[in-house]
This record gives C-alpha cells, structure tokens and sequence, in this order.
C-alpha cells in the first residue's frame, strides 16, 4: 500500500531530515483524518511481534500498542482476527497455542 508510506517520503523530502519516532507521533494522529477520506492504508506493526505465533508453556506477552487508541485482537483457532475476537490485555498470561494477532482502530471498518 502506498500509504503511510509516501508520507514517509515526503515527510523526509520537505524536512531534509530522518526522524522517524517523531513522525510516527504524529502519522498516528492523522489516520483518523486519513479513514474520512476514504484512504487505504497499512495499519502499524506490532514491535517484536509477528502475526503468527507459537507460544510453548505459560508466557507472559508484553506488546505495546502503536497507538493508544488501536486495540490488539487474536484468535487461537488460527483464523485471522476480527473486531470481535478477544482483545489482548497488557502483560497477560498465555498458554501453549498458535496465536494470530492483528491491530484494530475504533473508527476504521475493518
């Protein structure tokens, strides 16, 4: 998808400068504006986490939301998160299974 991407790009263009942490502070800040104008666009990455994931024993998961208004949602039975599958809770025990994990907005149709 081309966008935040090409945000990126021109943020990096019109600045002359590489600051990514601070343009992520702000990119989160527009991807309600960006829904309203009907743009499609690549939801953020969760940090040190993959979309499919097996966990061996009792783990405790510590993910860290891109942005304070996304809610990470996973399902065990491997098919892909939806709105309505169960939200993660920060630093919650997991058992031994097969984890896909996705990000969700509030305002974003899915």
């Amino acid at each position: 998808m081309m966008f935040p991407r090409m945000t990126a790009l021109a943020e990096v263009l019109w600045t002359h400068r590489q600051d990514y942490d601070n343009y992520l502070l702000r990119l989160n800040k527009q991807y309600k504006r960006l829904d309203q104008l009907k743009v499609h666009y690549r939801m953020p990455d969760l940090d040190g986490f993959t979309d499919n994931n097996v966990l061996v024993g009792k783990t405790v998961l510590k993910l860290q939301k891109p942005a304070p208004e996304i809610s990470i949602r996973y399902t065990t039975d491997g098919t892909a998160p939806t709105a309505s599958s169960p939200e993660y809770r920060k630093h919650s025990s997991y058992g031994s299974r097969h984890y896909q994990t996705g990000v969700f907005q509030p305002f974003r149709q899915q």
